[in-house]
C-alpha cells in the first residue's frame, strides 16, 4: 500500500492502468497534469517493446544492471524494468524535472511493491536534465532510457542524449523514443556527435507513423560536454536578451525552451500586478510575496519593482522554470539596485506537496501568494492546491490568481470548497481575470456562499 507521503498525490491522479512487460503485470496511475494522462502513450509502448527483447537486459555482468529512467514522468519505463527483472539483478534510478512526476513515480513504485528509495529502485528529487543524478553521486549506468520531450530544442535534446558523460559506462546504451517530426534534428545531432566525439552503434530501431525508438550504444562512452552555465543546453537563441517593462528599466533576460512567456509578457502578468496594487495595499520593506508557477520570472520582477517587498519567493513544480525565473529575478534585482533590499529565493516546501509553499515558523507566512494555477490538475487537485496555498498565508494575507474569464465562476466554487472567501469583484483584461481569495477570518466583502458546482472549465 502507498505510504502517507505517496498517498498525498492522490487528488492529482487520473486513471489506473496496467500493461505487461516481459510477462510481468505493471500497474500504474496517470495524473491529470502529467504527460499522457489518459493511458500509456504510444511512444512509450514502442520503446518498451524494443527493451523487452534488448540484449542489454540479458547480458551477464556479475553485478546488477544499472538503469536510469531520465524524464521518467509517472515512472512506467523504469518501474517495468525494475519489476520484471529478477530480484538483485537490476538497480533502477528514476529522475524528472517535474516535482509532481517524481511524486507520482514514487506512488506508482509503491503500488508495484517496490520501495521508491530502496536498492532495486529509487526516485530522485526533481532536477533539470542530469542535475539530480549528479547531485546524488550516482554510480555509472549501463542503460539510460528516455521518452524525450519534443519542445526542449536541439541543444536540450543533445543534452539528454549525449550529456550523461561519466554517468554512462563505456559501451553503455541510451535507449529512447521520439516523435517523428524530430527525426531530422536527432539524425543531425547523431552525425555531429560521430564526427567530433566518437562512434555510435544503433543496436535497435523501431519506426512507426508517429514515433521512432532507437538504442544507441557508445563503445567509447560519452565525453564531458558540460559548460559553466547551468541553463546552457536549454536556452533559446531567438529570445531577446532583455525585456522592457512600462515604467521600469529593461530586465536582463535568459530564455529557455519549454517554459511559457519566454519573449514578452502575457496579458495575465500586468493584470495581476495591476490587481495587486488596487486590491492588496503594498507594505514596502516588510511585505512577503510568493509567486506561484513563475514561468520566466517576469511577474516576480514586476512585483519587486512596483511593491519593493522584503521577500519574493518562487514556488512551482517545474525545476527548469524555477531555475530560469530565479536567475532572471536575481539579475534584475541587481541591475535595478534592489538586491540589498529584496530577498529572492525559493519558497519553503510543503511537507507532502513539495512544489507548494507552506507556512514556515521562521517566516510567519506570506502576505501575498500570487500567480497562475494549473487548470489541468483537475477539480480535486485544484482544491488541494488552494488549501495548501491558503496555509502559506500570514494573518490577513491574500491569495491572488489569474484565470480566463470563462473560468471565474468555476474557480470561485472550488475556492469555497477549499474554505476561502471570494471578493465580490475581480479585475479583468483581454479575456483574463485576477481574483482575490482570502481565508474566512478576513473582513473584505465576499460573495455569499453557494453549493459546490461543476469543476472549472479547462483552459483552451
Amino acid at each position: 500500500m502507498p505510504s502517507s507521503a505517496t498517498s498525498a498525490v492522490t487528488p492529482f491522479l487520473a486513471h489506473e492502468r496496467s500493461f505487461d512487460f516481459r510477462r510481468t503485470r505493471i500497474r500504474f496511475h496517470t495524473a491529470h497534469d502529467l504527460f499522457s494522462s489518459a493511458a500509456l502513450d504510444v511512444g512509450t509502448s514502442r520503446l518498451l517493446r524494443t527493451l523487452a527483447k534488448a540484449p542489454v537486459l540479458a547480458e551477464e555482468r556479475g553485478r546488477p544492471l544499472r538503469v536510469l529512467d531520465l524524464g521518467c514522468g509517472a515512472g512506467v519505463i523504469g518501474l517495468a524494468i525494475a519489476k520484471a527483472m529478477p530480484c538483485g539483478t537490476v538497480e533502477v534510478v528514476l529522475a524528472d524535472r517535474d516535482k509532481l512526476a517524481c511524486a507520482v513515480a514514487r506512488r506508482n513504485a509503491a503500488a508495484n511493491d517496490l520501495d521508491p528509495s530502496g536498492p532495486q529502485l529509487s526516485v530522485l528529487p526533481a532536477g533539470v536534465g542530469y542535475a539530480a543524478v549528479r547531485a546524488a553521486r550516482a554510480e555509472p549506468f549501463d542503460l539510460i532510457v528516455s521518452n524525450v520531450p519534443a519542445k526542449v530544442g536541439a541543444e536540450g535534446l543533445g543534452e539528454l542524449l549525449f550529456g550523461a558523460a561519466n554517468l554512462l559506462r563505456p559501451g553503455g546504451t541510451v535507449a529512447f523514443v521520439h516523435v517523428t517530426p524530430l527525426t531530422d534534428t536527432i539524425d543531425a545531432l547523431a552525425r555531429d556527435f560521430a564526427e567530433f566525439h566518437g562512434p555510435i552503434e544503433t543496436t535497435e530501431e523501431s519506426v512507426g507513423k508517429e514515433h521512432r525508438a532507437l538504442h544507441w550504444r557508445f563503445p567509447d562512452g560519452l565525453p564531458d560536454l558540460a559548460g559553466g552555465d547551468a541553463l546552457r543546453a536549454w536556452r533559446r537563441e531567438d529570445a531577446p536578451s532583455s525585456i522592457t517593462f512600462r515604467g521600469a528599466k529593461p530586465m536582463p533576460h535568459v530564455a529557455v525552451h519549454d517554459v511559457e512567456e519566454f519573449d514578452s509578457l502575457h496579458y495575465r502578468t500586468p493584470l495581476l500586478v495591476q490587481a495587486a496594487q488596487q486590491r492588496v495595499p503594498p507594505s514596502p520593506g516588510v511585505e512577503r510575496i510568493c509567486v506561484l508557477n513563475p514561468n520566466h520570472g517576469f511577474l516576480a520582477a514586476l512585483l519587486a519593482h512596483r511593491r519593493e517587498p522584503a521577500v519574493v519567493h518562487l514556488a512551482g513544480r517545474d525545476t527548469l522554470s524555477l531555475a530560469v525565473a530565479r536567475q532572471n529575478l536575481g539579475d534584475t534585482l541587481r541591475d535595478w539596485g534592489l538586491a540589498d533590499r529584496v530577498e529572492a529565493g525559493l519558497a519553503p516546501p510543503h511537507p507532502s506537496l513539495s512544489w507548494l509553499p507552506d507556512r514556515a515558523r521562521e517566516t510567519g507566512g506570506y502576505d501575498l501568494v500570487i500567480g497562475h494555477p494549473s487548470w489541468k490538475e483537475g477539480r480535486a487537485a485544484l482544491e488541494t492546491t488552494l488549501r495548501t496555498l491558503a496555509a502559506a498565508l500570514a494573518e490577513g494575507g491574500a491569495l491572488m490568481l489569474s484565470v480566463g474569464v470563462g473560468q471565474v465562476e468555476g474557480l470561485k466554487k472550488v475556492a469555497r470548497r477549499a474554505g476561502l472567501r471570494t471578493a465580490r469583484t475581480d479585475t479583468r483584461r483581454k479575456g483574463h481575470a485576477a481574483l482575490v481569495l482570502r481565508p474566512p477570518s478576513t473582513e473584505e466583502g465576499e460573495e455569499p456562499s453557494e453549493e459546490a458546482g461543476d469543476e472549472p472549465t479547462p483552459a483552451s
